[in-house]
Order: C-alpha cells, then structure tokens, then sequence
C-alpha cells in the first residue's frame, strides 16, 4: 500500500510539473508580448533607457527579496508546520509578514530618500533631464518592495501545502496588466503610466493568491515577534544568502553602469536581449535544473552518490542538446529574429542592430549558464552552499576586469561578451570544485556528447547558412511572409540537427525520439480502443 501511495504522490507531482511548465511557458510568452509593446511605443533611445534603468532598480531589490524569502522560509516553516499545530504555523507566518513589511517599509523609505543616489550608481552617464525622471520614476515604484515580499511568503505558504500553480500563475496576473496598459493607455500616460501599471501587476499578484491561502487556513493577524526562535533561525539563515545574492547583482549593476555611458539606446539593446536570451533560459535551462533538483536531493538523503553524479551528467547533457545549437541559430539569425520581433513604430534599423549584437554576444554564454545551473543544484545537494557563493564572488571579479577590456573597443556588445565569458569560466570552476569533491564526474561522457552536438550543430548552421543566404532578400515582404521564411529555415535546422543526433547516437536524444514515439502509438491504440 505504502508502494503504491508513493507512486501516486509522484504521479501528481509530476502532473503539477507539467502544469507548472505550461504555465511558466505562457508566462514568458505574455512576458515576450509585454517586451515588444514597449519596443514598439517608447523605441530603444533615452526613454526606454531611463526606463530599463528605474526597471533594473526596483527587480534587483526584487530579486534579492525573492531569493532570501524562497531560500529560507519554507525550510523553518516545515519545522514549523512539523508540530502538527495549525495556529502556530499560523502565528509564526504572520509574524515573518509583519517584520517583513516594516524592514521594506524602512528599505522603501531609505530608497525614496536616496534614489538619486541610486540612479547615479546605476547610470552615471544620464543626461540631467533623464537623471530626474528616472529619480521620479524610481521612487514611484518604490512601494513594489513591500508588496513582494508579502506575496512570496504567501506563494511560500501555498508551496508548503503542495499547491505549486497558483503562485507559478502570478506571472500571468502580472503581464496582464503591462500588456493592458501598453495596448491602451501607453500614449497617454507614458512611463508613469508604465510604473503605476507595473505597481499595480504587483498586487494584483498578492490579491490573487489570498483566496487560496485563506483556503488553506491563513487568517491575518497583526502579530509580531523578532524573540520567536524560528523568527530568529529564518533571519540567521538569510544572512549568507543576502550576500551570495547581492554580489550576483553587481555583474548587472556594472554592465548597466558603463552602458549608460555609451551610444544611446545601450542599455535598451542589452535589455532586449537579455530577454530574448530569457526565453531560453526560462524555458529550458530552469525548467530542467528545478526537475532535476529533488532528484539530486533525494539522491544524496540515500547516500547514492553514483546516481547523483549520473543524473547530473544526464541533465547537463539534456541541456547542452538545447543550448548548443540555439546558441549557433542566434549566431547566424540574431539580426533578422530581432527585426522580426521588435523592428516597428519607434524600434528601427540602428535598434534593431545593436540590439542583435548584445544578443549574438550573450547567445555565447547559454550552455555555461546552463552548465552553471546544474553544477549549483549539485552543490546545494551537497549540502554545500559556499562554494556557489565563492564562485559567484570570483564570476563578478572575473566580469569587472573583462567589462572594462572589452567595453573601449566593442561598446554595449563588449558588455555582452564579458558576461558570457565570465559564465563560462564560472561554469568551468565549479566543475573543478565538484570534482576534487566527489571525485570523478563523468567528465568523459559528458565532453563527448557535447563533440557530437556540437558536430550536429556545425551541420545545421551550414545548412541555415545556405538558405539564409538564398531566401534573405526575400524576408522583406512584411510580417506574415518574412515569419513564415524565417520559420521555414529554423524548421529545416532543427530537423537537419535532429538527424545527425539520431545518426550520432546521442543517447538523451534518441531516448526522448523512442519515448514520443512509444507515447504516440499508445496514443493511437487508445483512441482505436474508443
């Protein structure tokens, strides 16, 4: 009975897995939409850079409440929740809400009083008039700090009683609003209207998980406590990860920083890229690590270390199967999927450039992020959070030196390109560190995969070359027909990159060949059986 209970437990959560992946994948998509409704209406010029600056501003804040919130609440809250007394769980949420809301009170009030100071560590190079709109803005938007952190202790809280789609599903919630605002209001409200919107998204967020969260027995109360030992443990637990998270800002700090003083339209050009790189990293890159991080985990409460190091391989593998060849599709298509995507209205050609430049840069820097990302779930596994940490402390050393090589000579794209490499020596760190831990990591297996997809890759990109080449001037003749030439070539890469795989015989691939294909002939006697 016990068997099958557990059988059905993970049945269900891969059930929610799945959902979650749709809903993640609709989320960024409505994310992507968001992006080009702000290309189109505000362009790439000294409006949308005044605005991804106030924007960075206000996600590194988030991020970084995120991150501790994420990290350390739903740990002591399952000690908490593990005494079996609902009115103490209770208690002790609603203790952590209200420190929270006054520590981000006072964050919001120290931000208001010294967000010229901010703007000007972010981007010195602003000219006096976006100088004191993005200072207008900032504090405008400032109130965004309290209402995350009340939402993702609430998302905490719903995640902690199974319930994983409603929290995945505030993204949607968010983007409904930016993309309302955008398609009607835009003109008349501009980027204050932008920031009230985005104000707005945020606590529309909050408001839509309370239904849920009063369904599971959340009541609010007005209680507060800094002597709860359990209050006490989650503050201490933050500590480091306030730290680890604050030195990975400053890669994006520094890039911001010298882009602001470049060509204007910099820093909206490495935006935009960083966005469509996004897509990418979202869907697959993160996708994959957060599957295959309670494997990892429960892999090492059974002392299987081998299986551990198997599953690693393994996901590392699966993710080199993307980012390999989408990172040499970027390298030969970045300009016209940028033209496709954004060039309209106020976003044109010089846009359209740069900001294919910053994205061809950045594209080299996807299979180290992905890499990165499941090595760190394995340290985390481990048990081993400081090894990350450091690494992240090298990986900004490492960015700074680069950035300042690079940015003389290459502009906003050397910007890009310090970021890719400095993730890929972080990357390269991270398995030496892994290896003089657990010892042999399947190196082997791994490196002679990745000589067979990138074998696979080469193969596609002189295939994509040539119809590029052939059906360029062609990709002129508006949105429908340059979408269906340019789906056409992608469409033609990936079944040429799919082939030489299956002919390679690399394994993760041809597995999940055999696995759809068993999927769809299940699928066929089935419906024969109805």
């Amino acid at each position: 009975m016990r068997g099958r209970g557990l059988m059905a437990n993970r049945d269900k959560l891969a059930k929610s897995a799945v959902i979650v992946m749709l809903i993640v994948l609709i989320s960024k998509a409505m994310g992507f939409i968001r992006d080009v409704l702000i290309a189109s209406n505000f362009g790439a010029g000294d409006l949308t850079d005044t605005f991804f600056i106030v924007f960075k501003a206000s996600s590194i804040a988030i991020i970084l409440i995120n991150s501790v919130i994420q990290t350390t609440l739903m740990p002591v809250l399952t000690d908490v929740a593990g005494n079996k007394v609902k009115g103490k769980e209770i208690d002790f949420l609603n203790e952590i809400i209200n420190a929270s809301i006054i520590l981000t009170g006072i964050l919001t009030l120290l931000g208001w009083i010294f967000s010229p100071q901010i703007i000007e560590l972010l981007a010195p190079g602003f000219s006096e008039q976006q100088f004191q709109l993005a200072v207008q803005l900032n504090r405008m938007g400032l109130p965004i700090i309290i209402i995350v952190a009340v939402t993702s202790i609430i998302s905490i809280y719903l995640q902690s009683n199974r319930q994983f789609t409603i929290p995945a599903a505030t993204g949607i919630v968010l983007n409904i609003f930016f993309i309302g605002f955008l398609t009607l209001m835009a003109h008349s409200y501009g980027l204050k209207g932008l920031i009230i919107a985005m104000l707005l998204g945020h606590l529309a967020q909050l408001i839509f998980q309370l239904p849920w969260a009063y369904g599971y027995g959340y009541r609010y109360q007005p209680k507060i406590s800094f002597v709860n030992p359990y209050v006490k443990k989650t503050v201490l637990l933050a500590m480091p990860v306030i730290l680890g998270t604050a030195v990975q800002q400053v890669n994006t700090i520094i890039d911001r920083n010298l882009a602001s003083r470049l060509t204007a339209g910099s820093i909206s050009a490495l935006s935009y890229a960083a966005k469509l790189e996004d897509l990418i990293v979202g869907v697959f890159i993160l996708t994959i690590a957060t599957i295959f991080f309670p494997i990892l985990s429960k892999e090492f409460v059974e002392e299987n270390y081998g299986r551990m190091k198997y599953v690693m391989g393994y996901g590392i593998n699966l993710i080199l199967l993307v980012t390999i060849p989408a990172t040499v599709g970027i390298l030969l298509l970045s300009y016209p999927i940028v033209q496709l995507l954004f060039e309209r209205n106020e976003f044109r050609q010089q846009a359209t450039y740069m900001t294919s430049q910053a994205l061809l840069y950045y594209s080299l820097g996807l299979s180290g992020i992905g890499i990165r990302e499941i090595l760190s779930k394995m340290f985390y596994s481990l048990q081993d959070t400081k090894t990350p940490m450091i690494n992240g402390m090298i990986t900004v050393a490492i960015n700074i030196i680069l950035n300042l090589l690079f940015v003389g000579r290459l502009q906003h794209r050397g910007l890009a390109l310090a970021t890719s490499i400095s993730i890929i020596i972080s990357a390269i760190l991270l398995a030496i560190s892994l290896r003089k831990k657990v010892g042999n990591i399947g190196g082997r297996h791994i490196i002679t995969t990745m000589g067979k997809i990138s074998f696979s890759s080469i193969v596609m990109g002189l295939v994509v070359f040539l119809l590029k080449e052939n059906l360029l001037i062609y990709m002129d003749g508006g949105f429908m027909k340059t979408s269906a030439i340019l789906g056409f070539i992608i469409f033609t890469g990936i079944i040429i990159y799919i082939g030489v795989c299956y002919l390679l015989r690399v394994k993760e691939l041809m597995e999940i060949i055999e696995k759809t294909i068993k999927w769809i002939r299940l699928d066929k006697i089935l419906q024969g059986r109805k």
